[in-house]
């Protein structure tokens, strides 16, 4: 096989050893080429090849995934001009909705975004997305909050006298409603032999819808949206954790908060 890269040979051997039934025919001319007759030389040849596929793949594995990362990261609505429209002003996020999502991922969501908030804008104080809860629990105003976010999944409006009496029951001026619009795990294979996947490509789709409503006036004061794309290929690669993808949209939406 004089003047035949190592991939060519490898080709022609697999050609060969299968006797042109498993494979196509091969990109370079045979002629001259010595055809392997002896079968048992042929099953040695092919285990080698084999093994040495084996080897590359159980390297590969060892390696960092090839991870591509789309973000997109916008604002929707401002009530007014300023750049400090939220700065100094103390904030309570409220339970995720996103009717046909599970309530684990929007549960998920609160705690991400209370952790985000804190962490990349110190000047807005944040009440712990618990604590609010345990809040509403003490105070008695559950059924008044069920009914607000009921309301807000049919009308789309939080109502005033719902955020009036939250804002004073937790001491805060305004309040952050989540929505996890999308979330979407994806697998498609990339790679296979022998009826074995062995390259896959796993991606997750993540879809935040953020609006910041005044406790006291009822006024909508700020509507962001971050979506992202998260594709991850490697052998025997893992599914990307909803934590990971709902973590990095959220942090590129909260830098487009004023």
């Amino acid at each position: 096989m004089r003047g035949i890269t190592t991939g060519g040979r490898l080709f022609y051997l697999l050609y060969d050893v299968l006797g042109c039934r498993a494979l196509p025919s091969p990109p370079f001319k045979l002629e001259g080429l010595l055809i392997i007759k002896d079968f048992s030389k042929k099953k040695r040849l092919f285990t080698h090849a084999a093994l040495a596929v084996i080897v590359l793949l159980s390297a590969w594995s060892c390696s960092k995934p090839f991870t591509q990362v789309h973000i997109s990261a916008r604002e929707d609505y401002r009530f007014g001009v300023s750049d400090a429209l939220l700065k100094g002003q103390s904030v309570a996020i409220l339970t995720a909705t996103g009717s046909e999502l599970g309530v684990e991922h929007r549960k998920l969501l609160g705690d991400i975004l209370e952790d985000v908030l804190s962490s990349e804008r110190e000047d807005i104080p944040v009440t712990p997305y618990w604590e609010s809860l345990s809040i509403i629990n003490e105070a008695g105003l559950v059924k008044d909050y069920a009914d607000m976010l009921d309301d807000y999944n049919k009308t789309g409006v939080l109502g005033k006298a719902g955020l009036q009496t939250l804002g004073k029951a937790i001491g805060v001026k305004n309040f952050i409603q989540p929505r996890l619009v999308a979330y979407k795990q994806l697998r498609s294979k990339r790679f296979g032999a022998l009826g074995l996947s062995l390259i896959n490509t796993h991606e997750t789709i993540v879809k935040v819808f953020v609006e910041i409503w005044n406790a006291e006036s009822g006024r909508l004061l700020w509507i962001g949206v971050s979506e992202i794309n998260i594709a991850s290929e490697r052998y025997s690669s893992k599914p990307i954790a909803f934590e990971k993808a709902a973590r990095l949209a959220v942090v590129d939406l909260i830098k487009k908060m004023p």
